[in-house]
């Protein structure tokens, strides 16, 4: 009895708010930097199952399967899958705060890190995902979190840091920053 209380709260100390939360937002600049990957995804698939730990202690995990449209930076391939801390399995379930939650046909720019991977493999939990939202009417896409997230202020041609938003920037807006970022390590 004592081993799995013992696990679990080791457990909770992994879920400390430091590890799954960043207090101050991440700007684009951090995230490209700590990003082993960068991609721009579409997911296929989302799937929880159950994991035990060493001690026997059963928890939920949930597996993400997206088609990669194209890497901004680092090496994907034509379909990229990660796993997360937490999920439902029947009666099973484990729920970690801030941790993105995804949906088959979701649109999103993932910046992935390695070292992050037993809870979370983006780059700040949450802040490490961008969706792509498509406006109504005009099927033009943008991406909302950009703009309140990293404080970005968009031109119609390019992203230029700002100290406050004055719209989402577009899709392409978003990724040229990226872009930009990755192959000058600025913004």
């Amino acid at each position: 009895m004592l081993r799995p209380l013992l696990f679990l709260a080791a457990f909770l100390a992994l879920l400390s708010p430091a590890q799954t939360m960043s207090v101050i937002e991440p700007t684009l600049d951090d995230l490209v930097a700590e990003s082993a990957t960068v991609v721009r995804a579409v997911t296929e698939s989302v799937e929880s199952f159950e994991a035990v730990s060493p001690t026997g202690v059963r928890y939920a995990k949930t597996r993400v399967t997206w088609k990669v449209e194209r890497a901004l930076k680092g090496e994907a391939g034509e379909r990229m899958q990660l796993e997360f801390l937490g999920g439902e399995v029947g009666s099973l379930r484990t729920l970690v705060p801030g941790m993105p939650q995804f949906s088959p046909g979701d649109i999103d720019y993932l910046f992935v890190s390695p070292t992050r991977r037993s809870i979370c493999p983006l780059v700040a939990g949450d802040s490490g995902r961008f969706p792509v939202s498509f406006e109504a009417g005009s099927g033009s896409s943008t991406v909302p979190k950009a703009a309140r997230h990293l404080r970005l202020q968009v031109s119609s041609t390019s992203a230029q840091a700002q100290p406050a938003p004055t719209r989402a920037p577009s899709d392409d807006d978003f990724e040229a920053a990226i872009r930009a970022r990755v192959s000058t390590g600025k913004p």
